[in-house]
């Protein structure tokens, strides 16, 4: 990620991502429950800005837009943040 790729939170120095749902998040999140079918395979995608997880379902009906603000003690050499078969 470059420098002004991502926000980070000013109290705790968090990294916030954004993530959109067509039909919104129930139970944990896993890689198991990814529909597969994304340009990267099975996963829990998040961007970096908020208006491009927007667009992603701003043609959906009923929308979700989730907020999460991860240390970037999570984040890998790769900008990746691992899960595991358990969910976050």
């Amino acid at each position: 990620m470059k420098q002004n790729d991502f926000f980070k939170n000013p109290d705790t120095g968090d990294i916030v991502f954004y993530h959109g749902s067509k039909t919104g998040i129930v139970g944990q999140i896993t890689p198991a429950k990814s529909h597969g079918t994304t340009d990267f395979g099975n996963g829990f995608y998040l961007g970096t800005r908020k208006i491009q997880t927007l667009s992603r379902v701003s043609q959906e009906k009923a929308p979700f837009e989730y907020e999460f603000a991860i240390s970037s003690e999570y984040i890998n050499d790769e900008n990746t943040l691992k899960l595991n078969d358990e969910g976050v």
